[in-house]
């Protein structure tokens, strides 16, 4: 065999045991990172959750704000990508208790009931305000006394909270 062909052998070897490191390695990063995923929000493959919504107030039938249904398009997705499955309900709809299943409520907590009910029995510390007769400052929240007000197009404010029941409650 000459010295260029052994060469070759040997660069096609490395290239194949390389291909196959880097695979297993990419292959590994992804599990851990859909595990990761998974953990946190509480959907392990296979699992159920609801994504609870609140109706439109502006229409007289069942429909979702536009924000609320972008939010529900990217929740689809992570639920998609933890491979778990989700139904939405309206939130004035008997759903089973809390802990059941994974649950993530999205809009104003204002007009929608079960995230309202949520926040006072599971966040006292959390005030939403209503607002006045005009509107105003509709949707400012107070949290241990500061006021976090929206300004419509400028800034706006999320309440991101994850709760998880211990072993023993």
């Amino acid at each position: 065999m000459t010295d260029t062909l052994q060469d070759l052998i040997a660069s096609a070897a490395a290239l194949i045991v390389g291909l196959a490191a880097g695979w297993a390695v990419h292959s590994a990063v992804g599990r851990h990172k859909r595990a990761r995923e998974q953990r946190f929000f509480g959907l392990p493959d296979g699992s159920e959750c609801v994504l609870v919504t609140h109706r439109d107030s502006t229409t007289a039938h069942w429909s979702i704000p536009r924000h609320d249904a972008l939010a529900l398009l990217g929740l689809a997705s992570v639920v998609e990508n933890c491979g778990a499955h989700a139904e939405v309900a309206p939130h004035d709809t008997g759903l089973q208790g809390v802990g059941a299943r994974t649950e993530f409520c999205v809009g104003d907590p204002t007009a929608h009931r079960r995230l309202a009910a949520h926040l006072a029995s599971l966040l006292p510390g959390v005030t939403v305000h209503p607002g006045d007769e005009s509107g105003a400052d509709r949707g400012t929240f107070t949290i241990a006394g500061t006021h976090y007000r929206p300004e419509p197009g400028a800034v706006e404010h999320v309440l991101l909270a994850r709760l998880t029941a211990g072993d023993d409650s």
